[in-house]
C-alpha cells in the first residue's frame, strides 16, 4: 500500500513545470524577505495551534512513516507539583503494525518538569482531548507500560535500527505530564512520537 491510498484520484500527480518559477528557485540572489529563521518562534507558534497533530511520509529507506505530535490540549495545572493526563487511541483505523521507535521533547520555557509516555487498554478518561488528574500514576484503569520518560532539556531519544514500540489497534497512549507550578496560561507541552 501506498501512503496515498484513500485519497482522490490523482491527488499525487505534480504539477506542471513553470519556467518563471524554476528560474527563481535556482536564483539565489532572489529576495524572499526572509533574513532569518526565528526557531523559537516557531516552536510557540507550533504550541499554540493547540493539540496533537499527524503527519506520514516515506523515509530514507523507503519505509512508510508517521510523525505525531501528541501534546496536552490546553493544561491549566492549579497546583504545586500537579500531575496531569491525556489519551489518544492512535492506531484507530489503521490495517497495518505500527512502532513507535523516536520521540521528542515538545515543551517550552519551564512549563513541563517531567513527563511520561504510556500505553495501556483503559485509560481514566478516553475522550479526545479530555485532561484529568493522573497523581500517583493514576493514568490507567488496567496495567500500563511506560515506554518513554523526558525531563527538563533531555535530548531526542531515537531507539536502535529495527527496535520499536509495537501499538496495537487498541491501544491508547498515555500522556503524563508533571507541572511543578501552577500556570496562568494553558500548556501544550507533550512528544512528537515516530
Amino acid at each position: 500500500h501506498e501512503i496515498t491510498e484513500g485519497l482522490p484520484e490523482g491527488n499525487d500527480v505534480p504539477p506542471p513545470k513553470n519556467e518563471v518559477w524554476e528560474a527563481k528557485a535556482k536564483d539565489s540572489h532572489v529576495n524572499s524577505g526572509v533574513t532569518a529563521i526565528d526557531y523559537t518562534k516557531l516552536m510557540e507558534t507550533s504550541m499554540v495551534k493547540k493539540g496533537s497533530t499527524k503527519k506520514a511520509g516515506v523515509d530514507k529507506e523507503g519505509d512508510q512513516m508517521a510523525t505525531f505530535n501528541f501534546t496536552m490540549p490546553g493544561a491549566l495545572p492549579s497546583q504545586t507539583d500537579d500531575y496531569l493526563c491525556t489519551s489518544v487511541l492512535i492506531a484507530d483505523g489503521v490495517d497495518k503494525k505500527l512502532y513507535i521507535e523516536k520521540f521528542t521533547a515538545l515543551s517550552k520555557g519551564n512549563r513541563a518538569h517531567h513527563m511520561i509516555l504510556s500505553k495501556c487498554k483503559q485509560p481514566i478518561k478516553t475522550a479526545e482531548d479530555s485532561i484529568y488528574d493522573c497523581r500517583h500514576h493514576a493514568m490507567c484503569r488496567d496495567q500500563s507500560k511506560i515506554m518513554f520518560a523526558w525531563a527538563k532539556h533531555a535530548e531526542p531519544t531515537q531507539l536502535p535500527h529495527d527496535v520499536g514500540f509495537n501499538i496495537e489497534k487498541d491501544d491508547y497512549l498515555v500522556l503524563q505530564v508533571h507541572y511543578a507550578e501552577p500556570l496562568t496560561e494553558p500548556d501544550y507541552s507533550g512528544l512528537r512520537d515516530r
